[in-house]
């Protein structure tokens, strides 16, 4: 394999030929033909806005979680949700998704952590009912 090319604003290509079996090289940047492929994929850029809209922040189920099962669990979820908004306004969609993730397994955890600490609390206090009239 062979590189040829300057150090300043490259592109990797392979090229293949008869004679080599796989010859790179790098070719200098036009920066118009980037600014002429960005004209034609104004439906990806709309397509991709459409995509991040789409994604949920969960910050209503946060609170709502937070409020009714679980405070620190729900904070937390609260802190996700709020930098899955933060990500979305930014444009970063990777970072959008990951946070919502992270937000609607904190909520989930919250509730059912919540449900079931409230389950042992209802069944303790039968246990000290039946105690006292026994």
């Amino acid at each position: 394999m062979e590189v040829s090319g300057s150090g300043k604003d490259c592109v990797h290509e392979e090229e293949k030929s008869s004679d080599s079996e796989g010859l790179i090289t790098f070719k200098e940047l036009d920066h118009s033909d980037i600014r002429n492929n960005a004209d034609r994929d104004e439906g990806n850029e709309i397509l991709c806005e459409q995509s991040i809209n789409e994604i949920k922040d969960y910050l209503i189920f946060s609170i709502l979680s937070m409020l009714f099962c679980q405070s620190c669990c729900g904070f937390a979820a609260i802190v996700t949700s709020l930098s899955c908004r933060n990500a979305k306004k930014a444009g970063n969609y990777y970072k959008a998704k990951a946070k919502s993730k992270s937000s609607l397994v904190l909520v989930i955890s919250t509730v059912l952590s919540g449900l079931f600490l409230n389950i042992l609390l209802i069944i303790y206090h039968f246990a000290q009912i039946k105690q006292i009239f026994i």
